[in-house]
């Protein structure tokens, strides 16, 4: 908890800092645009998504599935990547329905 309080106290400083500067690094006005800022902010969550499964999948495959190591390692490894011929895998194929023995 302390890691993320201590994010926001530095965020905000960092808002204030550039709200005085001369010349900021990040330009407030930008935000005023709609889709300069919708995009700003679904690249915000996707990126979070993203990170969190990236984090969060291992140990689900290890510890909720009950694969090995091994094995949870080799699933999150995409399925074009896991065969010498590539062009056994259908086009929509992902690591999930790979998986799943699709």
């Amino acid at each position: 908890m302390l890691p993320l309080l201590v994010a926001v106290v530095f965020a905000g400083l960092f808002v204030l800092a550039e709200r005085r500067a001369e010349q900021p690094l990040i330009d407030a006005k930008m935000f005023d645009h709609l889709n300069f800022t919708a995009s700003t902010v679904s690249q915000l969550i996707a990126g979070m998504l993203e990170l969190g499964l990236g984090y969060l999948l291992p140990f689900y495959l290890l510890l909720v599935v009950g694969v090995g190591p091994v094995t949870a390692g080799l699933v999150l490894i995409p399925a074009p990547c896991r065969s010498s011929r590539p062009d056994r895998w259908p086009a929509d194929c992902s690591t999930a329905s790979a998986y799943a023995g699709r």
